[in-house]
């Protein structure tokens, strides 16, 4: 028998042909599924209450059925009372929509009009009977239309009634019943369950299993309670404040509104807007359905900033996007339940992908975590062309308060490093590069500026940073062979010019011989060679060679930045053991200054200035 290998294209049509199928499975297996995720959601609600009775020496089976019976016995109460108000308001909707429509007659708006006869049509398809003929439309001599001739049966039987009334209440308590003893069941054999579980996975997966459980069930149970307690609260002040109001049937729309804030986004905004509706058919004028509204806004503000942040955090750990998807995701699933149930279910998911590497993917997708990191975002917007866009996640990142060396180091450094690898490996064309580095150079000489406006605020009469000497030396930094080395010689000088130093970058288009003359010219005390390696060493190490037997007295530091292994590739570029190797901008900030000073002093020593 030949086996065939299977290859990933096979193994990606597999994973794909799963997806489907487990969507299908859900989708149309609703009638199971629905009750078991609703009490495995209720279970880790609860867990922490029956953990809580396990501590003060009740035993886990108790605990559980008396945590489960509360929490029925509450929702039972609620219920009642709820369902009380909902029937006392049926009563007097009738008048309610003829307050609303007079109201809308007044103010002579066209939907008012569109509305009006939409009632009227709606009110004789439920009636079942058209507008009769007036006397006065009939006229003789002219036929009038058939009337027509509709059959009524007679009484409905008892059973019949009863089972249109009775059976979806049979139903729906059926239901319950079984959510509730699935609660119990999950309460009690918990740790059984998750030791089953783990055995499944088998004896090499302990510690990733464990890890997904205990972030499933420890972080989203904490969550959820947080949350049902939190979204409790405030319909119970959205009851009592309804009430205040004389709003009819207010705690019948406080349970709405705390029901509806589980829906994410969309789900206070319903709770608000049908109260506020109810409150313009059965109060005159329009103050009191504004100062509603005002209130359910300034709730919502309080809870949603202030509330939530200090309860749990302002993070779910879910994208806002993913908060979207999912909503549409699992309403189409499960309808309404599903709707409510999108952020928990999926924040499951988001766990479980956290630690199984076959799933990763759902965290990535679906978490909030960046999904990129800040140099790889700068870079994919500098590619894009969208420069403005990258200058503000430059901006994002030094407004943390960091260093100016260290931003450079952390973000644009590496930036630099991707480009070069890029255009080595024929990834990047060079208009593309161009374009690339000159975007570069514009922020960074931005970023600069920032800087040393932010240090001229906290400077002392000197001019320098306070507590820092002024570095009175001259330092010429010298790019290796290409744009990235010039780059990062403009960015070191910028670095050393914020400290204080009389630093200047030169252009990477001037030939050796140009850069010996320019160093004497200038009087240099301290040069700096910047290249980024694995590339220019080569460069690197005859600009060294040139520059050491022309001033041998003169300090010379090989600026390897970004380098991780620095100091084992020091004796390629400077064989005489006489450079400085550095490898980072906050290296440099730190040991060149210094350097400078010292060269400095000496020089003018030998030259006799004092």
């Amino acid at each position: 028998m030949i086996s065939v290998p299977w290859t990933k294209l096979t193994l990606k049509i597999l994973t794909v042909a799963g997806v489907f199928v487990i969507c299908a499975g859900l989708r149309f297996g609703h009638e199971f599924f629905v009750p078991l995720a609703l009490s495995i959601l209720l279970s880790l609600i609860l867990s922490p209450l029956v953990t809580l009775g396990e501590r003060i020496r009740l035993p886990r089976p108790v605990s559980a059925i008396i945590i489960a019976v509360m929490f029925l016995g509450m929702l039972g109460v609620a219920g009642f009372f709820i369902a009380g108000q909902a029937s006392s308001l049926a009563r007097k909707l009738p008048e309610y929509q003829s307050n609303a429509m007079a109201k809308l007659a007044k103010i002579q708006v066209p939907f008012a009009q569109w509305l009006k006869q939409f009632n009227e049509a709606m009110s004789d398809l439920e009636t079942g009977s058209g507008r009769n003929p007036r006397p006065e439309d009939v006229r003789p001599g002219v036929a009038r239309e058939p009337v027509k001739v509709e059959v009524m049966e007679g009484a409905p039987r008892p059973f019949h009634v009863a089972s249109i009334v009775v059976g979806p209440i049979f139903s729906m308590a059926g239901s319950i019943a079984l959510v509730l003893l699935l609660v119990i069941f999950f309460l009690i054999y918990e740790p059984e369950i998750r030791d089953r579980i783990i055995r499944l996975a088998g004896d090499a997966q302990v510690n990733m299993t464990t890890q997904t459980m205990t972030e499933a069930t420890l972080g989203v149970s904490s969550y959820l309670l947080s949350q049902s307690l939190v979204n409790i609260s405030c319909g119970l002040l959205l009851g009592v404040g309804l009430y205040a109001f004389g709003v009819p049937a207010a705690f019948l729309w406080g349970a709405l509104a705390g029901v509806l804030r589980f829906i994410p986004y969309l789900g206070p905004i319903i709770g608000a807007s049908v109260p506020v509706l109810m409150s313009f058919g059965a109060f005159p004028g329009w103050t009191r359905s504004l100062l509603i509204a005002g209130f359910f806004a300034t709730l919502e503000l309080l809870v949603g900033n202030v509330v939530e942040p200090l309860v749990y955090g302002k993070r779910t750990g879910l994208s806002p996007l993913a908060v979207v998807l999912a909503a549409v995701f699992w309403a189409w699933m499960w309808g309404v339940v599903g709707l409510i149930l999108a952020v928990p279910l999926t924040l499951c998911l988001v766990s479980i992908g956290k630690y199984v590497p076959s799933l990763g993917f759902l965290t990535i997708a679906l978490g909030d975590e960046p999904a990129l990191e800040p140099k790889v975002q700068v870079y994919h917007r500098l590619l894009g062309r969208h420069q403005e866009q990258a200058a503000e996640l430059l901006e994002k990142e030094l407004a943390a308060g960091k260093p100016l060396a260290e931003f450079y180091d952390r973000v644009v450094l590496p930036v630099l490093q991707m480009a070069q690898t890029d255009l080595q490996h024929g990834k990047l064309d060079e208009e593309k590069a161009a374009a690339l580095f000159a975007s570069i150079r514009e922020i960074v000489d931005d970023v600069a500026d920032s800087a040393r406006l932010e240090r001229d605020k906290k400077a002392v009469p000197s001019g320098a940073d306070p507590g820092v000497e002024p570095c009175k030396a001259t330092i010429l930094c010298l790019p290796a062979s290409d744009r990235t080395d010039e780059l990062s010689a403009h960015m070191l000088a910028q670095v050393l010019a914020l400290r204080g130093c009389q630093a200047k970058a030169l252009s990477v288009e001037k030939m050796a011989g140009e850069v010996m003359d320019l160093v004497k010219a200038e009087g240099a005390d301290l040069v700096v060679i910047c290249a980024l390696p694995p590339t220019n060493l080569l460069r690197a190490r005859y600009l060294y060679k040139r520059l050491r037997r022309r001033f041998e007295e003169m300090p010379i530091v090989e600026g390897l930045l970004g380098s991780a292994d620095a100091r084992r590739i020091e004796a390629r570029i400077a064989p005489d053991g006489k450079a400085t190797i550095i490898s980072s901008f906050v290296e440099a900030d730190k040991a060149i200054p210094e350097i400078a000073r010292e060269a400095a002093m000496r020089s003018r020593l030998r030259n006799g200035v004092p």
